[in-house]
């Protein structure tokens, strides 16, 4: 399946945002966005697996 760098920028964000949330952590800083932040993460993986299982 041809993803025209779809996957590659999916992949590239989801680690940005993973290392972002790890900074918040890190910090004990603003565990709302941090949580509000993994929520969106996990919804998007789920759809990221569901499309490419699809």
């Amino acid at each position: 399946m041809q993803d025209n760098g779809y996957k590659t920028a999916y992949l590239h964000l989801f680690n940005r945002i993973t290392d972002l949330i790890e900074s918040l952590e890190r910090q004990g800083k603003d565990p709302e966005t941090a949580a509000a932040l993994k929520k969106i993460q996990q919804q998007a993986e789920e759809d990221f697996i569901g499309y490419y299982e699809g």
